[in-house]
This record gives C-alpha cells, structure tokens and sequence, in this order.
C-alpha cells in the first residue's frame, strides 16, 4: 500500500551554521560540494540562516567578505533551482550583544537586530523564497531568564520571561511590517520548536496544559497572531506580572500576521504533577514514561509521530489554520559507524522508518484540510551538537575524520522519493529501540 505525497508538498533539508561551520564539518569550506549532493539526492528546499554575529562582528560594521559569501551560496543554490528558506537568527547572539548588553532585553540589542534584520531582507532579497526570523525564539528567552529544564518556574522567573518574550515579540512585529511593506511577493514566517504535553490523569492534564501554555504556546501565540492566550493572561494578571510595556507596542504587537509557521519537532513532553515546594512556584512538574512510549535509548527521547496530529489541532484552534511546514525533524543515533555494510555505507533503515512515519501522519493531515505545504529533515548533513559533541549523528550524510561525504542508505532512499516516486510504502518497519 502506498500514500502519496502532493506535488506541490517541499521535501528538503535544514542545516544550521553554527552547527555545520567547524573543523569538523567545515561546511562553510566544502560547501559547493554538499550543495550538489543536496541537489543530486533530489531535495526541492533548504532552510539555513545566516549569523548575525559573522555578518556583523562589531555592532555596525559588516564583514564584507562573509557577505559575499552568502551571496555566492545563495546564488548556487538558486542555480541548482533549490527553494531557500532564510533564517535571520538562529540560536546565535554576538559576543557584544551578551557581554555589552544584555542580549534581548536590552534596547540597543533590538534596535541593532532591526538593522541587521532590515539589510539582510534587502541585500538577498533575489535569492530565498521563504523568510523565518526567528528560528525556535524561546531559545533566548529560556537560555537569558531561567533554566528550561527546570522543573518549576518561580514567579521571578517568569516575570523576566514575559519581559523578554514581549521584547521579541515586539520586535518581529516591527520586522513583518518592513518585510510586507516591501516585499508583497515573497512569505514571512517564525519556526517554533514544540514539545506537546501528554499526560494520564486529570490533576495532571491541568499541569500540562500549563506547561503548553508557557513553554509551547505562550511567545507562539504572541509573535504569530499578536496576542496572549485568555487562560495564561488570566494567570499572569492574577500573579501581577504583566510587564510595563509602552502602548503604542503593544498596539503594534496586536496587528502582528504571519503567512506561515515553521514547526521543529522531535518528541513530546510527559508531564506528571508535583506537589509545589513554595507559594511563589507557577508551574512545578516532572516527567514520566509511558510502558507503550518507543525510545531511541541513542538520545533517551521518545520517537511519537502522533505528536504531530497534536500541533495540528493547536494550528487549527488557535492559529486560524495559518499554512505550515516541518522546518526540523530528525533521528539521532549514536556511533553510527556500526551500522556500514561492506561496501562502507551506513544502514539507517531505522531513519528511513522514522521520517516514513511522520510523512505518513502529516499526508493524512493533509487530508483532513489542514495546511501543511512542506516537510525538512534536519540536519540532512551530520553536524556538530554541542550537548553530545560529534557522538550523535542525524543526518542523510556521513561526515569522514577526512572530510569526505558519505551518503547513508537513508539518503539514497530520500532519492528515490523526491526524484522518482512522490509516494511512501507502509505498513513500515519498526523503529529501532
């Protein structure tokens, strides 16, 4: 049995710069390289950023021979006729914006950004497709105010928190607002990464739905439609901690309107509940597993194509049905190199049951009227995670100690379905513990 998948449906890849531009992938040297295999295993879409910190070392001047470099890469890859989505910041900060100021929620960060964000929009205006501006922005917010893997989150905290989060918030309105002043033929968006809560009893599906609320929902609600969902409103009023923010942002806040969202998704959230430890705790939770969860025991995540339906229904409900697109999805495995056959090349079959899985789930989305235009695997090039060094790789493309490119079993089936067939076989076979 087969499910086709839309013609009109991107199947391609992210990569992340600072992830890929080190002596251990030195994408940013063999880049021209990857790019044809990029095209040759047939991807119709790719989404990379550019660094704000290498394009803008100082706080205004550009490094003019990093802006050449993405003109040219970005020209390649309009040769190579494959879609560009453009990300403006993706996880990264300048050393000054940190140590001078103290990142977003500092005015001179955000006024510095608008520049950078403003000259990166027009000078490669001809080459992306596809704008995002904030690749997974509680990034900034979790990393600046609190510890995201906290099990509770104190009043103080969250206060910084919806402090930062109205800053950013504030700022990509004033973004979108340039971007479709100008730029009428061409799509903005901001790609979020989500965790969705699942949980078993009552007490603790009020917890998770909390834990949406804040972590998943909360700064997604403010920068795709411009408002705070009625329920976390009602607590933050209640608790006092509705930050001082000038009105005529908040009214610019409030005509925010994007034309699609990204989604970065992995695994869910299993959320129990926690007696709190003190009165001033607005959130205090714990994780559990469930005896039917499948683990990839290479990361200790949980493999839940399901999670997706869960996104879905959160797009229809709360977003107006707004289009969007996987913009990460990936499977980590450690040690990879157990897996090669004779002929050298890595067996994934346990990627290719992965990505199978969710395809199968976002196809059936489509069915059912929702909005879903594209899906990218992430990293289609083995790269460097900074929580597990080099240990965990992802992607359809081996990385060599020598710096040669290996294409896995899972990029030659990639392949042979974005070049010849646009459909996928089930049912599939079962993803590897």
């Amino acid at each position: 049995m087969y499910k086709i998948i839309p013609k009109s449906f991107l199947l391609g890849g992210s990569i992340s710069s600072h992830k890929v531009n080190n002596s251990i992938v030195a994408h940013n040297k063999y880049w021209k390289k990857d790019l044809d295999t990029f095209s040759w295993i047939g991807l119709d879409s790719l989404k990379i950023n550019i660094d704000w910190s290498e394009l803008f070392p100082d706080e205004k001047k550009i490094n003019k021979q990093k802006e050449k470099y993405y003109l040219n890469y970005l020209k390649y890859l309009k040769k190579l006729k494959i879609k560009v989505i453009l990300t403006l910041s993706d996880h990264d900060l300048p050393e000054w914006a940190i140590k001078k100021y103290n990142g977003f929620n500092s005015q001179e960060v955000i006024d510095s950004f608008l520049i950078y964000a403003k000259y990166v929009i027009k000078k490669f205006s001809a080459y992306y497709d596809y704008l995002i501006i904030f690749n997974n922005p509680m990034f900034y917010v979790t990393n600046c105010d609190f510890n995201y893997h906290l099990h509770s989150l104190s009043k103080q905290n969250f206060k910084k928190y919806l402090m930062t989060a109205c800053n950013i918030g504030y700022l990509n309105t004033q973004i979108i607002q340039f971007f479709k002043k100008n730029y009428k033929n061409k799509k903005i968006g901001n790609s979020f990464n989500f965790y969705p809560a699942i949980s078993q009893t009552k007490s603790d599906k009020q917890t998770s739905h909390l834990y949406d609320l804040i972590y998943n929902l909360g700064l997604a609600d403010l920068m795709i439609c411009g408002k705070i969902n009625s329920h976390l409103l009602k607590i933050i009023k209640q608790n006092q901690l509705l930050p001082q923010i000038n009105n005529s942002n908040w009214l610019l806040i409030k005509n925010t309107k994007l034309d699609f969202v990204g989604i970065n998704y992995y695994h869910p959230s299993r959320i129990k509940s926690i007696s709190k430890k003190n009165q001033l705790n607005i959130l205090s939770f714990d994780w559990y597993k469930s005896n039917n969860s499948i683990i990839n025991t290479h990361t200790s995540t949980e493999i839940y194509p399901n999670g997706l339906k869960i996104i879905a229904k959160w797009i229809k409900k709360y977003w107006k049905n707004i289009p969007w697109l996987i913009t990460e999805n990936g499977l980590g495995i450690k040690n990879e190199k157990i897996f090669k056959c004779q002929q050298g090349i890595i067996q994934d079959s346990y990627r290719i049951s992965y990505f199978k899985e969710h395809l199968n789930v976002l196809i059936d989305l489509i069915k059912n009227k929702s909005k879903c235009f594209g899906y990218l695997y992430s990293p289609i090039l083995d790269s460097y995670e900074h929580l597990t060094g080099f240990k965990i790789t992802y992607g359809f493309i081996e990385i060599k100690k020598d710096h040669m490119r290996n294409i896995k079993k899972s990029g030659y089936y990639w392949k042979k379905i974005l070049t010849k067939e646009r459909k996928i076989k089930y049912p599939f076979k079962k993803l590897m513990n």
